[in-house]
């Protein structure tokens, strides 16, 4: 998989993820809802955002080693299975999240209101959290010790990380994800 055929087939993996996430969740929650969990539809919509992608751990080595399929299709298999991957992360912590803090509209306010500004409050502000944090390491790795990301400490730093924007109430996974980001 080259850069050129990544940034070409961006958009397309990027609405076949979306579209296949929803409606592979969506059957996926509405089966669970009929014959798994009736009466329950948090759990049913848990499960469908939990399974309603395909694995990226699958479906990236089977494409390489795909001989039949084009350097076009794989990169486009790839990307979207990669995509999925972070959508059922998301949607997991959304729903999980809506469980606990047995999410309500206030007054005025939408229930879709209410989960866009949840969504806002936890992950936007992991994202930037772990952006920030991922920066100044990388700042303090070259300018103070002269060394490129070594591994074990950026491991070490990631799980600190995660325990301290956990901590704030935010997603710590959202926050080590663009950590991650940063440092590579």
């Amino acid at each position: 998989i080259t850069i050129e055929n990544l940034r070409k087939e961006a958009k397309k993996s990027l609405f076949l993820a979306l579209l296949g996430f929803i409606l592979s969740a969506t059957f996926i929650a509405g089966l669970g809802y009929w014959l798994l969990f009736p009466g329950f539809l948090s759990l049913a919509i848990f499960m469908g955002v939990a399974l309603g992608g395909t694995s990226g751990a699958v479906v990236a080595p089977t494409a390489q080693n795909y001989p039949g399929l084009s350097e076009k299709t794989k990169t486009r298999v790839i990307l979207e299975s990669s995509v999925t991957d972070v959508l059922c992360i998301i949607g997991a912590q959304v729903v999980i999240s809506m469980m606990l803090s047995g999410l309500r509209a206030g007054p005025g306010q939408t229930v879709t209101g209410a989960i866009v500004g949840m969504i806002v409050g936890k992950f936007v502000a992991a994202a930037v959290i772990g952006f920030i944090i991922g920066l100044s390491w990388l700042k303090i790795l070259q300018d103070k010790f002269k060394l490129p990301v070594p591994g074990m400490a950026s491991i070490a730093m990631a799980i600190l990380v995660w325990l301290g924007i956990e901590f704030m109430g935010f997603s710590g996974v959202i926050g080590i994800l663009a950590f991650g980001i940063v440092i590579n």
